[in-house]
């Protein structure tokens, strides 16, 4: 390596590093915020404080997220709990430790492409394409309700595997002609490694056969030495990228109802399509010119489209025309195809067909490398040096100046979510969560101005309605005060006609979770843990419930709970059963088992405990700590039963 080469690849590690630090430190204050939303479900509820393999091996098993369960990223945010404890500082550095080194891959991924889009290309300006498209994603404000937002390890770290499967495609192709050994590990080991991985770490990894698509396309254009390599090649794209298209498809036809359930929402897939159509434009515009308002981690107040009207017509024209001009581009104008191919394919799985919710920021960790990189292939190929490198710098200075507002933003519980209430009103999540938080400070009006808000945006909802009832029940000093009392019987009986008209929520359950708390310690004595109970059984009735098996499970294991608790053992005991076999949890049937061990029933709960083994024996044992915990709890009640024996005697 001559001095010219040392110096340039001095320079480049020291530009590498630079941004990396520069990076670190926008981050760093966002790194002592608090957990998020899901973070309590997939963190705090499954936390092992040290590698005790059966305990890791049931959560990572038991993890209800996505398809597969995603396992590689559950072990992962285990592995953070481990090494930091459960606190959110931890699972936000290792989240911003992979934020880093996705950025590392991502430019490496297209200084091996960029010379293949546009042989004449010289070295600097491949250097000055890829790091400054690199450096805008790494520091892009958009991202960091992905870094930051703890449970997003799971879109960062498909990713992470996606990117590397990539670069190990490129790795296999430009070795497929010399190096035989070369490229079949490149290609039959660790490629299909990272895809698995990926899958694993969310289901987003199905998309990489698409992305291989995209790269031979567009960089390699299909052109081959000889018959060796076109051999070798085809070979690898035909079990990589052909056949599992094929077999999607195939699943996704005989899977049809099940991933087009739209029971839990009050949208259709017609309208799920249509309003995609007005999020992906919306999206572009986070990209091209974020803006600080438009961000947030709380989108759930978009409204849907209702129909085809003039301006979804024109977006659906405009993106048919946009596919069919990628595809006529894709040899004179590479980079552009490749580019809108890998926006397009990265809202593939999660802005189409899918039941989701309409519009989440996290979606466009990966395809918004797709638009950076026109943006600046085009700035520095067609804009002079000088204007390239201005406008450039500025745009660097003003993401790395918004990226640090919002980490410091999220560093603050009350301030993350009083923002998003100021931008972002029609947002029944962030208003319903700062009511929380401005009750919990003793806020109680302005916490039920929020909740009037929540309850007018959405009349099909009654978890914000009980929650309102709890909040003046709890806080009422005077249980004769006749106007407080008539506000929570209104209360009451809106949320039972809504329970009664309207499908179940997350909203909903946790509504009922709190008003059932509260009755049970006798903090609201206008409601008596019947009512409770009649809200569930209405509920129950309801007919969008009764066909989605998870939600009359978790209903009916609230009906269990409340039996139990007024003396009805049976009917307790069958409610419970009956909400195992609708979700498949065995959380649940532990449950039973408890309350038969507290009967002394021990024959009953041992039985169960049979009935867990017996299934757990046919799988991977994932069963064994939660079965080895219950095997402990009644060995003692039964030890305890037997010293009072002693004892009476």
């Amino acid at each position: 390596m001559n001095q010219k080469n040392i110096k340039y690849h001095t320079l480049l590690s020291l530009l590498i590093l630079g941004v990396l630090f520069l990076t670190l430190a926008i981050y760093w204050p966002g790194l002592s915020g608090p957990f998020l939303l899901d973070d309590f479900t997939n963190i705090t509820s499954n936390f092992v404080d040290d590698f005790d393999r059966e305990e890791i091996l049931y959560v990572i098993t038991h993890n209800n997220s996505g398809v597969l369960g995603r396992p590689v990223a559950v072990f992962s945010l285990l592995f953070s709990g481990i090494v930091h404890g459960p606190v959110p500082w931890g699972f936000k550095y290792h989240n911003l430790m992979l934020h880093l080194l996705n950025g590392l891959l991502i430019f490496w991924i297209l200084f091996k492409l960029l010379p293949r889009f546009n042989p004449q290309i010289d070295q600097n300006k491949i250097t000055l394409i890829a790091g400054f498209t690199a450096t805008c994603w790494l520091l892009h404000p958009l991202m960091l309700s992905t870094v930051l937002y703890a449970v997003q390890r799971m879109a960062q770290l498909s990713s992470f595997f996606t990117l590397a499967a990539l670069l190990t495609y490129i790795f296999a192709r430009e070795s497929a002609l010399t190096h035989s050994v070369r490229h079949y590990c490149f290609a039959y080991l660790f490629f299909p490694l990272f895809l698995v991985l990926s899958l694993l770490s969310k289901e987003n990894g199905a998309l990489i056969p698409f992305y291989l698509l995209a790269i031979e396309i567009t960089a390699y254009q299909f052109k081959f030495n000889n018959s060796l390599e076109r051999n070798r090649v085809i070979a690898f794209l035909g079990v990589f990228a052909a056949l599992p298209i094929m077999l999607g498809g195939i699943y996704v036809l005989t899977h049809f109802d099940s991933l087009l359930n739209y029971s839990v929402r009050d949208f259709t897939l017609a309208e799920r399509l249509m309003t995609q159509l007005h999020v992906v434009v919306f999206y572009i515009k986070l990209i091209l010119l974020p803006s600080m308002s438009d961000m947030s981690l709380f989108h759930d107040g978009w409204k849907f489209t209702e129909r085809m009207d003039v301006l979804t017509f024109v977006l659906l024209l405009g993106l048919c025309t946009i596919i069919a001009f990628a595809i006529y581009v894709r040899k004179k104008a590479p980079v552009l195809s490749f580019g809108i191919a890998w926006f397009i394919i990265s809202h593939l799985l999660e802005s189409t067909f899918l039941s989701l919710e309409l519009v989440f920021e996290h979606r466009n960790y990966l395809a918004a490398l797709g638009l950076l990189l026109i943006l600046f292939y085009y700035l520095f190929t067609m804009a002079k040096e000088r204007v390239s490198f201005f406008i450039t710098f500025i745009i660097v200075a003003l993401f790395s100046f918004m990226t640090a507002v919002r980490a410091n933003e999220w560093k603050n519980v009350e301030l993350i979510y009083s923002i998003a209430v100021q931008d972002h009103p029609e947002s029944i999540r962030a208003q319903t969560i700062y009511a929380n938080i401005l009750y919990s400070q003793g806020n109680l009006q302005e916490a039920i101005n929020h909740l009037d808000v929540v309850i007018d945006l959405d009349r099909t909802e009654y978890g914000s309605t009980l929650q309102k009832l709890v909040y003046l029940c709890v806080a009422d000093g005077n249980i004769n005060n006749p106007s407080t009392s008539s506000d929570i019987n209104n209360l009451y009986s809106e949320a039972y006609n809504r329970a009664g008209a309207y499908p179940a929520s997350p909203y909903s359950f946790n509504g009922i979770d709190i008003l059932h708390s509260v009755v049970r310690d006798q903090k609201c004595p206008h409601i008596d843990l019947q009512q409770v109970l009649d809200i569930i059984m209405v509920a129950m009735t309801q007919a969008d419930n009764q066909i989605n098996k998870e939600f009359l499970g978790f209903l009916q294991r609230q009906a269990g709970q409340i039996y139990y608790e007024q003396g009805d053992y049976i009917k307790g005991f069958e409610y419970t059963i009956a909400a195992y076999e609708n979700t498949g949890l065995t959380s649940i049937l532990a449950e039973a088992i408890d309350v038969q061990i507290q009967l002394r029933a021990f024959e009953s709960a041992e039985h169960l405990i049979t009935l867990i083994e017996e299934d757990d024996e046919g799988g991977f044992r994932s069963e064994i700590f939660r079965i080895n915990e219950l095997k402990e709890t009644l060995n003692k009640a039964r030890e305890a039963q037997a010293q009072q024996t002693r004892e009476g005697n």
